[in-house]
């Protein structure tokens, strides 16, 4: 995945990642993640730009940023570009609950730990 800042185009986030996939590129926006609990806000304060969701795909992109009648080499369908994106999403999605997960089990054992500790010490004293 590799990104494009959004001021090295011309037109908006949004109208350049609609021509990418009009095109056949697979595409990713900070929009398709800012209304997604636990890491919109992060979302909405990394920079605004376009991931290209596939490496391959890269240099067919920013050809089409340049010239939207650019003919991509190996466009991807519809079905195939939201997949990826629904793909990314769930990774990502998937992440954050794994480590969520794992940080709440480590609070609560050292929140156990200190009780341990707390009641033996006060037991002996």
């Amino acid at each position: 995945m590799k990104f494009i800042n959004g001021s090295s185009f011309s037109r908006t986030v949004s109208e350049t990642a609609t021509i990418l996939m009009s095109s056949g590129i697979a595409v990713s926006t900070t929009d398709d993640y800012a209304n997604i609990p636990k890491y919109g806000t992060a979302a909405r304060n990394i920079k605004s730009g376009i991931w290209i969701l596939l490496d391959h795909q890269y240099e067919d992109a920013l050809c089409v940023i340049k010239d939207k009648n650019y003919v991509v080499k190996n466009p991807l369908s519809e079905e195939e570009i939201e997949f990826l994106k629904s793909s990314a999403k769930n990774t990502i999605t998937n992440f954050i609950n794994d480590i969520s997960s794992k940080v709440i089990t480590v609070i609560v054992i050292f929140i156990f730990l200190f009780i341990v500790v707390y009641v033996f010490v006060n037991a002996f004293s």
